[in-house]
This record gives C-alpha cells, sequence and structure tokens, in this order.
C-alpha cells in the first residue's frame, strides 16, 4: 500500500491581532509538523499570520470566506484541527460563524481535531446545541482544563473521550529575556537598573450574549447598560495602581497590549490608562509588536506582571515571571487554580485601586517563592500540553497509509 503525508489543515482565530491566539496557532502549527508520521500543515489565514509561522507551513488567504473554497480544500484534507472557543458571551453569532466549517469538513469526511481548547461559558440554547453538534461530530477532543470538560459533559458530548490537557500555547519555544531587552532597548523602553513590572489591560465590559459581536457593538457605541461606567472606573483603578508601583516601588511600568487595534483596541486602552497617570514619564506603551515570540521575550523580562489578558499571563508565566490576574473569564481563575495561585486573581468586576495594590504588594513581597512554584507548575502544563500533539498523532498514524 502507497505511503503519503497526512494532510493537516489548522482553522481557528489566530489570523486576528490577538497575540494569544497567535500563540496558540503558532504553537499547534509546529506540533502538527511534529509527528510520527510526515505531516503536510496548511494554516487558514492572511498576512499577519504568514509573518510569524514557519516558512514551510502553507498559509491559505483564499479558503476562509467561501464556502466552496473552503470545501474544495477539505476534499484534499485528512485532518482539521479546531483552534477556536466555544462559547456565546461575546455573540449568540459566535458559533454559528465558526463551527460550519468543522461541521462541513466532517460531512465531507474530514477527520476533526479539537486541540486544547476552552469551552463555555454557553449561556443559551443554540449555544448548547451547537457546541453538542460540533463536538459529537469531533473525532478527537482536547480540551484546556477540567472546567471545559464539565461544560461538555453537561450538554451531551459523549461521542469520543473528553481529553483534559493544556493551552497549547505553553509549548512555544523558551524565551530569551536578553533578546526581550534588546527589543525593549531599540524602542527606548529598557528599564535599566528599575525594577519593570508589565501590564496588559483590555477594555472591561460584560456581554449578554447578545446577537450583535461585541466589538462591533462596542465600535459602533451600543456599549451594554453601564459599561461605558465600569470600563472607566477599571481604567482609572489601573492608572492609581500603576502610580503606585512607581512611587513605593520605584518600579517602571510598561504596559504592552496584547490585542491592539481593530476588535479588541488594547492599545487604546493601554495609552488612555498612561494619560491618566501623575508618573506617566516612569511609564509607556508598547507600541505595534504582534509577533507572539517577541512578546513572549518582552515578558520575560519583568519582575512582575499584571495580567487582564489570560495569554499574556501564560507568556509571562512560561519564563516564571510572577503574575497578578485580573479575570474576565473562568478560563482565567482556572489557569491560576491549575498553578496553586488562586490568591494571585480576583475578579475584574472586583478591581478597585486598593485590591489591585494588595494584591500586588502580595506577589511583590513572594515573588521568589512564586517563581519556583510557577516554574514548576509550568513544566507539568508544558507536558500536559504536549498531550495535545499525542493525540493528534493517534489520529494522523492510521491515515498515512489510508
Amino acid at each position: 500500500m502507497e505511503r503519503r503525508d497526512v494532510r493537516i489543515a489548522v482553522y481557528g482565530t489566530g489570523s486576528s491581532r490577538n497575540i494569544g491566539d497567535s500563540a496558540r496557532l503558532l504553537a499547534i502549527a509546529e506540533q502538527a509538523g511534529d509527528l510520527s508520521v510526515p505531516s503536510n500543515v496548511r494554516v487558514f489565514g492572511d498576512d499577519h499570520a504568514a509573518s510569524f509561522l514557519p516558512s514551510e507551513v502553507m498559509v491559505d488567504r483564499s479558503s476562509l470566506g467561501s464556502v466552496r473554497a473552503f470545501a474544495r480544500t477539505m476534499r484534499g484534507t485528512d485532518i482539521l484541527i479546531y483552534d477556536a472557543g466555544l462559547q456565546d458571551v461575546s455573540s449568540r453569532l459566535y458559533l454559528p460563524a465558526l463551527l460550519w466549517r468543522p461541521l462541513l469538513a466532517r460531512f465531507l469526511g474530514v477527520r476533526i481535531s479539537f486541540y486544547g481548547i476552552g469551552v463555555g461559558p454557553l449561556n443559551t440554547r443554540l449555544g448548547r446545541s451547537l457546541a453538542r453538534l460540533a463536538a459529537n461530530r469531533a473525532d478527537a477532543l482536547a480540551v484546556r482544563d477540567r472546567e471545559s470538560r464539565a461544560v461538555l459533559e453537561s450538554i451531551g458530548a459523549s461521542r469520543v473521550p473528553i481529553h483534559v490537557t493544556a493551552d497549547p500555547a505553553f509549548r512555544l519555544r523558551e524565551a530569551s529575556p536578553s533578546r526581550g531587552r534588546s527589543l525593549l532597548a531599540e524602542r527606548g523602553l529598557d528599564p535599566g537598573d528599575d525594577p519593570l513590572i508589565t501590564v496588559s489591560p483590555r477594555r472591561w465590559f460584560y456581554c449578554n450574549s447578545g446577537w450583535l459581536p461585541t466589538h462591533l457593538a462596542i465600535r459602533w457605541g451600543f456599549w451594554p447598560p453601564g459599561g461605558r461606567e465600569r470600563n472607566a472606573r477599571f481604567a482609572s483603578a489601573l492608572a492609581s495602581a500603576a502610580d503606585r508601583l512607581v512611587k513605593e516601588l520605584g518600579a517602571r511600568v510598561l504596559f504592552v497590549p496584547t490585542s491592539p487595534g481593530q476588535a479588541q483596541d488594547d492599545d487604546d486602552v493601554a495609552r488612555t490608562i498612561h494619560r491618566s497617570m501623575q508618573h506617566g514619564d516612569r511609564a509607556a506603551v508598547l507600541e505595534a509588536m504582534l509577533d507572539p515570540l517577541d512578546i513572549k521575550d518582552v515578558l520575560s523580562v519583568p519582575a512582575l506582571h499584571i495580567g487582564a489578558r489570560m495569554h499574556s499571563t501564560i507568556l509571562a508565566m512560561s519564563s516564571g515571571v510572577p503574575c497578578v490576574g485580573l479575570s474576565y473569564s473562568p478560563k482565567f481563575e482556572s489557569l491560576f487554580s491549575r498553578l496553586d495561585l488562586e490568591d494571585c486573581v480576583i475578579p475584574i468586576g472586583e478591581v478597585t485601586e486598593d485590591r489591585v495594590w494588595d494584591l500586588v504588594l502580595s506577589a511583590w513581597n513572594r515573588r521568589s517563592e512564586l517563581r519556583e512554584k510557577i516554574t514548576s507548575g509550568v513544566c507539568t502544563l508544558r507536558d500536559e500540553a504536549d498531550r495535545n500533539r499525542q493525540i493528534l498523532d493517534a489520529l494522523a498514524r492510521p491515515l498515512r497509509n489510508s
């Protein structure tokens, strides 16, 4: 029987300017090319994805928006890796807009691998029905935490075993603090001998599963009730806490947007907070950095990281950097819980200047202890994240001879 390379396609949201999604996409593409059988890897993406993916990975720019083009590509594909969350909080349209692709691919006979994804919240009947339908069409189902498995079990996902692994981003190559300092120095942001504290903010809002995608609602001025006020209080609290970091710890503060421009505007949020600081001369905003490995190197430099973006904390923790989390989602608490860091995270809705300061000061005073705990825990999570590749490998091996 003739043997051939296994043809793997990756679909997710990593072509966005969200560094967390890009980090996941890069890790998955690298792992899909590192199986026990030869494989050809194709990623559905754009020029941004092509800018950070390995040269041997084909970036398909033409098949995302067209059902016919996507179906044509799937007829030459063995496995489709699905890399996007199953949630309906941002919009009721989120899952219909994404899940038609794996469902069509499965109809065409392609194996489907859900690759270390997060699941939930699923607040609507439509969301739960679509998530159950997709999960019960999957040939391999790996989620990044126990809470995601519990959500899938609660909605009746039962066709294949649900494996609890870890976020693929933990498998990115080790960071280089020296390169991170060089990247900062090139931009005039080298902190010198002062302690550096990085902050990855985000716009804070809650959306109760409306039809209009949240980022469009905000961009067009349709804030949820009280959303503007909550967001302003959050930004003010972070600005005041950043001033205390400067005044009482002698730190320099660097805001590191990890979803700049377009949908989320983390860079605009960071500039707003920076302008509100009294000691803004001791702070800066890292502009226009979109490569996940560059961001990982930069986040290996600080003495402490404050993250309102989950993947900013994953990238920092991967270098043992003590982190404080401002949680906007259950996935955040789950990550900190797996590392036994429940006392280092608070819900974003409880953020005040004093709460952030108390959390940061506690982490600052324990940073040697936290570094040891994080370094040990991340080693375990790296091994767990590699199980995503092992599950994919088991799915791919029989296909080489088919």
